[in-house]
């Protein structure tokens, strides 16, 4: 089940998510509006997801309770997150350069 590379994923993509985060923070040049961003919205389904997978799957075998196992149905919960948080993103996503410049 790929589960020491799936790791080594999930850290690399929760640190580089937050150094993003870290930038959006310390920036003083960044004056718009990172909600309107889909990048933002992007990085923090990302971040959310590999944060969560990989502490479900780092607990793989404690997440059986009375002979079910959650951990199938806790991946399709954090599967479903990520994806809403995609689309939320596209969808209130504005084009910064198009407002700026009128043809």
């Amino acid at each position: 089940m790929m589960t020491y590379s799936r790791t080594m994923l999930g850290i690399l993509v929760v640190t580089y998510s937050l150094l993003y985060f870290h930038e959006i923070l310390t920036d003083d040049k960044n004056q718009k509006n990172p909600l309107r961003d889909a990048t933002f919205w992007v990085v923090t389904a990302l971040f959310f997801f590999y944060l969560c997978s990989t502490l479900t799957i780092s607990l793989w075998n404690y997440l059986v309770i009375n002979k079910a196992y959650f951990g199938n149905v806790l991946m399709k919960i954090y599967a479903f997150i990520l994806y809403s948080m995609y689309i939320a993103g596209f969808l209130l996503h504005k084009n910064y350069l198009r407002l700026e410049k009128p043809l």
